[in-house]
């Protein structure tokens, strides 16, 4: 019994904390979108994980491009990677920041985000 209640405490304490891990920030959507759009070598969702301003300063002609080497960068990074290696960190206001990236509990990539009426977008590459 009283290994039962030390097990029932000890959960109490790493319960918030592992929810606090596994929580995904909002603001992550459009680098989950990136990393999605990768593995599936789906060029729209690649696209659309982006800004207005970061597509209207690429030409249409250069987004095959872009897709084919974010695929070579984090293939070579990550491996057969699953959307769920990974977890997110927000810095920033209600309407742009930083999500940053995180590989086995160490930070990989942070981008800028921003928010349009879509929802969020990467506001870099």
């Amino acid at each position: 019994m009283k290994h039962a209640f030390y097990l029932f405490l000890l959960s109490g304490l790493l319960t918030p904390s592992l929810q606090a891990q596994t929580t995904i920030p909002i603001q992550a959507r459009p680098l989950i979108d990136l990393l999605l759009s990768v593995k599936e070598n789906d060029m729209e969702k690649f696209r659309n994980a982006f800004s207005r301003k970061i597509i209207q300063a690429n030409p249409p002609t250069t987004w095959n491009q872009n897709l084919r080497e974010g695929r070579e960068v984090l293939l070579s990074k990550f491996g057969n990677f699953r959307v769920e290696d990974f977890s997110f960190s927000y810095q920033g206001n209600q309407e742009e920041g930083r999500i940053v990236l995180y590989y086995q509990q160490q930070a990989h990539l942070s981008l800028a985000v921003v928010r349009e009426q879509e929802g969020w977008k990467l506001n870099e590459h």
